[in-house]
């Protein structure tokens, strides 16, 4: 309500008078339209005797008491601070006529503090015994309903018969409070109040509970503003003729016509009713199209969702609301309202409640990405898998076993683990656990699957390098000749479980024989063990002697799981000494033996050289004194195939114990076992 001192001889507090359908008021008005009337006039003054005039068609008046020159602590808001006697008889005439007073408290949009408000209140109510108050700039903010129902509930226990609450403006339906509250639903000229259209929720109230302040009227437009007030379910209404900004000093000069107007307006208007057939079961993801028809008013059908309604179950659009979205399962209730008008009071609402139920499954969805993370080691997001009917709507009733797979890696070979791989939804939900991945460092994708729904694919999500676990050989020994450098060197490689090299590692890698033709080979390599660099550990000058045939190495580090090589093949060396492979057999001093010696060329590991030939030649290297002589079919014998047969052989000399040597350039030469030479 506009707060304004006009200085005008004897005008000094604003006095806002409000026609209220109350108990106080005589029964022939409580079901018609009364006058709100704004006066700012000094309480002695005729203007207050044409109000008192006007009961019952005035039924109550607001007072807003300031000082007699219009200044003090009661104005502009400001809450006074002590009685002003000057207003007792005013008061106490407007209660003679039956008007019930109401005294004017200023709230500052829910700014002013609680404690303060009530305390004006209980001023009032010592000073002038005026219970019921009117508290002007009320808000319409979600936020200070709490403030405002507190308001409502201290003034009714302290004997309110009425609260009024002024916004100036179309308040929410969570402004209503009880039912002794009047709400001022509109403050403004006359072209906009015929111009204005009102929430249809106040249909469900009677016109009482509800009022209007004009200015800028007209005398042949005042008669309009009630007909449209009444037909607007608005039980209360004031037309001035101020032009805006109104100070409100005098009554319009059409007062007796309004009075007339609303007096005349107190016949009660003829019902109508709403006929709203049920739409049936919904499902979600489907709408329905709502149909109702009205009464004689003209006023369309709008339909909206009552607050009862299970929140986010349902929602209205289109033409007054006519389309019902179903959102998701549970109860959507439904209301039709009818407004009031051309002598038609409003339609009592008419509720339809509709049970939603979910649409059968047909889908799995990814309502969790898989957040990836280092091979073979569980992600720090885990996916999570739902299952959706068509509209993309989670079918909370589905028990589905989903699966999970690899749907693309960069290679091939990764395998994938969860905690449990499929699960079983929950409510609709199956939410994996546990899960990683073993393979190739690279970007992943996974499938979900259940039966009978359409499989999902998820989004993309890396799978990064993983802590060292083993060795591998990246490039396999590539074999050679005994005693000489292998023809490819080795390299061995710190990987995680997945075959991917662990840049960061710098274990120490030991290589050594795994596997051969027999025993004893050597391995030589120019640094054994080789400190891995970024991850791989290269040899060089590794060399085998021994056997020729095929090996195998072993990669060993601290900690990390071993690694054998592929097999290869060592062949023979360089030639390098003479060895007796067949022992010579002894026998009769001047007879051949029986046993003809035989020696071979071989290589430092004691493989026979079957390349090139070599001359060998046996002489006596130890006899039983001396004088005995030595004697072949021939002598040197040149080898073939690498071994040099002699035939013939026989020894002159004394009955003992004897050995033979065999040379061959610069060959290291070989002893024979002994043997023994009888008489």
């Amino acid at each position: 309500m506009r707060r304004l001192v006009l200085l005008i001889a004897l005008i000094a507090a604003p006095v806002l008078i409000l026609g209220l359908a109350t108990a106080a008021a005589p029964s022939a008005q409580a079901s018609g339209e009364s006058i709100v009337t704004t006066l700012y006039a000094y309480p002695t003054l005729s203007s207050w005797q044409q109000v008192e005039a006007a009961a019952p068609t005035v039924s109550a008046a607001i007072v807003d008491i300031c000082a007699p020159d219009g200044s003090g602590s009661g104005c502009n808001g400001q809450p006074a601070d002590a009685e002003s006697t000057v207003w007792v008889p005013t008061i106490q005439a407007l209660e003679a006529a039956g008007i019930q007073p109401l005294y004017y408290i200023w709230t500052d949009y829910g700014a002013a503090p609680l404690a303060t408000v009530e305390s004006e209140l209980l001023d009032a109510i010592s000073w002038y015994g005026v219970s019921s108050p009117m508290f002007d700039g009320t808000s319409t903010s979600a936020s200070e309903v709490s403030y405002y129902q507190a308001l409502y509930s201290f003034a009714i226990a302290n004997g309110a018969k009425t609260v009024m609450f002024n916004p100036g403006t179309v308040a929410p339906q969570s402004y209503m409070f009880g039912p002794n509250e009047i709400l001022q639903q509109f403050e403004g000229t006359e072209a906009q109040f015929q111009a204005a259209t009102f929430p249809s929720w106040m249909a469900s109230y009677p016109a009482s509970e509800f009022s209007a302040t004009i200015s800028a009227g007209t005398a042949a437009g005042v008669g309009t503003d009630v007909s449209d007030a009444v037909s607007d379910g608005i039980g209360n209404v004031y037309v001035d003729d101020e032009a805006e900004p109104p100070n409100y000093s005098t009554l319009p000069a059409f007062w007796p016509a309004e009075v007339q107007d609303v007096a005349g307006a107190a016949t009660t208007p003829a019902p109508q009713t709403i006929t709203f057939p049920n739409p049936g079961p919904g499902t979600v993801g489907q709408t329905a199209t709502l149909t109702a028809t009205g009464g004689g008013s003209g006023n369309p059908v709008v339909f909206s969702v009552d607050p009862s309604s299970g929140a986010g179950v349902c929602s209205v659009s289109g033409t007054n609301g006519s389309t019902v979205s179903y959102l998701a399962a549970g109860t959507c209730v439904i209301d039709a309202n009818q407004a009031g008008g051309n002598g038609y009071a409003a339609a009592p609402q008419v509720q339809q409640t509709v049970t939603v139920t979910a649409a059968a499954a047909s889908q799995l969805t990814f309502t969790t990405e898989p957040g990836g993370g280092a091979n073979g080691a569980a992600w720090g997001v885990q996916p999570v898998v739902s299952a959706e009917n068509a509209s993309g709507t989670v079918v909370t009733g589905n028990t589905s076993a989903v699966t999970l797979s690899i749907a693309s890696q960069p290679g091939s070979g990764a395998t994938l683990a969860c905690a449990a791989n499929p699960v079983t939804a929950t409510a609709g939900v199956a939410s994996f656990s546990g899960c990683e991945i073993t393979g190739e460092a690279g970007t992943y994708t996974l499938q979900a699957a259940g039966s009978g729904l359409t499989s999902a694919t998820s989004g993309t999500f890396s799978v990064t390098v993983g802590a060292p676990a083993q060795l591998a050989f990246t490039t396999q020994p590539g074999g050679g000749a005994s005693g000489s450098s292998l023809g490819t060197e080795p390299v061995v490689s710190v990987e995680d479980s997945g075959g991917n090299v662990v840049t960061s590692n710098t274990s120490a890698v030991t290589l050594a024989i795994a596997s051969q033709p027999g025993s004893g080979a050597t391995l030589g390599c120019t640094a054994n063990p080789v400190t891995a660099t970024a991850g791989v550990a290269s040899f060089a000058g590794c060399t085998i002697t021994g056997k020729a045939g095929s090996y195998t190495l072993k990669a060993t580090a601290t900690g990390l799981t071993s690694a054998t090589s592929g097999a290869f093949t060592l062949t023979a060396g360089a030639a390098a000494k003479l060895v007796f492979t067949t022992q010579p057999g002894g026998g009769t001093s001047g007879s051949a033996w029986s046993t003809q010696p035989k020696v071979s060329v071989e290589d430092s590991g004691g493989n026979v050289v079957t390349a090139g030939s070599s001359a060998v030649t046996l002489t006596i290297a130890s006899q039983p004194g001396s004088g005995a002589t030595l004697s072949c079919t021939a002598n040197p014998v040149t080898t073939s195939a690498g071994v040099a047969a002699f035939a013939g052989c026989k020894i002159t000399g004394k009955a003992g114990s004897y050995t033979l040597k065999a040379a061959a350039g610069s060959l290291t030469s070989a002893t024979s076992n002994s043997f023994h030479i009888s008489g």
